[in-house]
């Protein structure tokens, strides 16, 4: 995590959320995934260490919180309340970049799955 050692809350709340992929897990999380093997499915390109990574450094910020699942192998990751407030900040993204980013895509950027669950949020 980034400090940008300013006492501004856009840079505090930047040094949490700006790192990569981290605003993609909290999608994810706000469409339903909860488990390991769901944020690889829908974010294939992430490294299983990223991953890991990402997800311990949110639940260190208290955005998620990991549950051992009884009976289970593994656990599950839920948004905090901190974490559900994200939901309006990852909706306004997404209508920012329909609007202003979206027509700028690439035929590879252009991934079907990845803009229906980023509009799927956004609505």
């Amino acid at each position: 995590m980034y400090d940008f050692e300013e006492a501004c809350p856009v840079s505090k709340a930047a040094s949490v959320l700006c790192e990569r992929w981290t605003l993609q897990i909290i999608r994810e999380m706000l469409l339903g995934a909860t488990r390991f093997s769901e944020f690889q499915k829908y974010l294939p390109r992430m490294s299983p260490t990223l991953l890991n990574t990402r997800l311990r450094t949110l639940e260190e910020q208290g955005i998620i919180i990991r549950k051992k699942v009884p009976d289970k192998k593994g656990c599950e990751y839920q948004l905090t309340p901190s974490g559900l407030e994200l939901k309006s900040v990852i909706k306004e993204m997404g209508k920012w970049g329909m609007h202003w980013v979206f027509e700028s895509m690439d035929a590879e950027q252009l991934n079907l799955s990845s803009i229906i669950r980023g509009y799927a949020v956004a609505l």
